[in-house]
């Protein structure tokens, strides 16, 4: 079945009534010989369409049968909604709140599988001025620069800064690293009259605010 028919049957039926497996034989429908037996192979080994757009490229390389267009494809389709998310996200940037902010930088961590970290910068009034990925390791492990992140709150001309990052694997709970970073930003921050506001730590869909959790005293 060549790409046009196949758009067309996807584009008359209704979606939801189509299983896990017929979804994904329809997406390797355009780059791979034996969809069918591939979408199986898939789902068996992953358990569902979450975990397999979840999984990197290097598992799926060891893992599957796919070739390099049918990897890409799977990947493409996991980064397609994080965009998605990331730009239905921005249409209010007015963060008046720990929740509207942590609604806000949800989606920068969506299928991220490595532990990163990001600065958003805010002004007088709570507006967003920017919002930076400034630290990536691997997983459980980011190296942050304080200087860096000073750096960008100046540039940014801030008022106001939230430090985010997560726990690919595990709770949203923050670590005694987590702490400890926390309260040395606090100290530098303070002279610049620039106010920490929160340290948000997110895993899978779930976060945790250390301002509402109360670890300390803003």
């Amino acid at each position: 079945m060549n790409a046009k028919r196949i758009s067309a049957r996807y584009l008359a039926t209704n979606a939801d009534q189509l299983s896990q497996e017929e979804l994904l034989e329809l997406l390797l429908r355009y780059c791979e010989e034996e969809p069918e037996s591939q979408a199986q192979a898939l789902l068996s080994h992953y358990g569902n369409l979450a975990n397999l757009l979840d999984s990197r490229v290097e598992d799926m390389q060891v893992y599957s049968k796919l070739s390099t267009d049918g990897i890409a494809l799977v990947r493409l389709v996991a980064e397609l909604h994080r965009r998605y998310l990331l730009i239905r996200s921005r249409t209010d940037h007015y963060l008046k709140d720990s929740t509207a902010i942590a609604q806000y930088m949800l989606p920068l961590f969506s299928g991220e599988q490595d532990e990163v970290v990001y600065l958003l910068c805010l002004n007088g009034a709570r507006m967003v001025l920017g919002c930076t990925k400034i630290a990536q390791g691997v997983v459980d492990s980011a190296h942050l620069s304080l200087r860096t992140l000073v750096k960008e709150a100046l540039q940014r001309n801030a008022s106001a800064v939230v430090l985010a990052h997560n726990h690919p694997t595990g709770l949203p709970s923050p670590s005694e690293a987590d702490i400890r970073t926390t309260l040395r930003l606090q100290e530098l921050l303070s002279p610049m009259n620039i106010s920490f506001l929160d340290h948000i730590v997110f895993s899978n869909d779930s976060y945790l605010s250390m301002r509402e959790c109360g670890y300390y005293r803003w």
